[in-house]
């Protein structure tokens, strides 16, 4: 599992990339995508360290911009959902640990 460390005022933007599964013309359908987070107890906090608004895709990535999050809930697992075109479900998960330098 790839995993990216942030600050807590840190806002950036993190992608999965699922070059590796996809066949040559699938694509990722932007609509039925999904991208959400969990802290370490299992709690949805997808509105807390995800900027839903800023969900894309680029070639092969779905993408969004991290932000916020507290030291004491990290880890979080944010897990990248990509619906195909040819109706295919992929998924893929980032650790995101927050830590004040």
């Amino acid at each position: 599992m790839e995993s990216v460390t942030k600050q807590p005022d840190e806002s950036f933007f993190i992608d999965a990339d699922f070059s590796e599964v996809l066949i040559e013309g699938e694509t990722i359908n932007l609509s039925d995508s999904t991208v959400s987070a969990v802290d370490v107890n299992g709690s949805d906090v997808t509105t807390v360290v995800l900027d839903l608004t800023t969900k894309a895709v680029e070639d092969a990535k779905l993408r969004i911009r991290i932000l916020g999050g507290i030291s004491d809930d990290s880890p979080y697992k944010i897990t990248f959902k990509a619906v195909t075109s040819d109706s295919n479900i992929y998924e893929l998960d980032v650790l995101l640990k927050v830590e004040e330098i």
